[in-house]
């Protein structure tokens, strides 16, 4: 529970590391993070207990290889998947309703945590981006906490954070189905306009 919420301050480093933003806007940043963390602590005891609402039943015990989470993949969305120079970095793209969804499924070095990350619309230039479309995102993140909104690559993406333990292609298929839900549902958060202020 802990390794997720060391990963997501990973996450908020590299995010005020690579992005200039005024100071207030970065303090402010940093609440949304704590707040943030908070609600992962509590949130990922649930996960870990059991007790969140996306727990289809579980098959498989033990963690899922990086081979047996792109076979899930494949078993769930067909020849959608992609393993990146064997590093265990797989794309599928999901269907939701008129969209598209593209989510990238990766694990983490050690293992434990399987990264599922979507990237939906370019962040506006420094000095351009509307302070209140990021204060949005970032409250938006304690209500969807694990899952969390962050600026990678200069985009905003959603991330979503899954233990692995207990994992099959339906529990898998679950977590990626959930998370594009999830970049449907908030559109209006993240589109380019608002973003932008506009």
């Amino acid at each position: 529970m802990f390794g997720l919420l060391a990963e997501a301050a990973s996450f908020y480093r590299g995010i005020v590391g690579s992005f200039r933003m005024p100071r207030v806007l970065r303090l402010l940043v940093g609440a949304a993070f704590l707040i943030l963390g908070s609600a992962m602590i509590l949130r990922g005891a649930n996960t870990l207990r059991g007790t969140n609402d996306l727990n289809p039943p579980h098959q498989q015990g033990g963690k899922l290889s990086v081979e047996e989470l792109g076979q899930d993949l494949t078993e769930a969305y067909g020849n959608n998947t992609v393993n990146s120079s064997g590093r265990g970095i797989y794309s599928v793209d999901v269907k939701m309703g008129k969209y598209v969804i593209n989510v990238c499924v990766n694990m983490s070095p050690n293992g434990n945590v399987i990264w599922m990350i979507t990237s939906m619309a370019p962040m506006p230039a420094p000095g351009r981006a509307s302070a209140t479309a990021l204060l949005n995102l970032l409250n938006k993140n304690s209500e969807l906490a694990p899952k969390l909104f962050m600026i990678q690559g200069g985009r905003v993406a959603l991330a979503s954070p899954v233990p692995n333990h207990d994992l099959n292609a339906a529990t898998v298929k679950a977590y990626v189905d959930d998370l594009s839900s999830t970049v449907v549902e908030t559109l209006p958060l993240w589109n380019p306009r608002t973003l932008r202020g506009e």
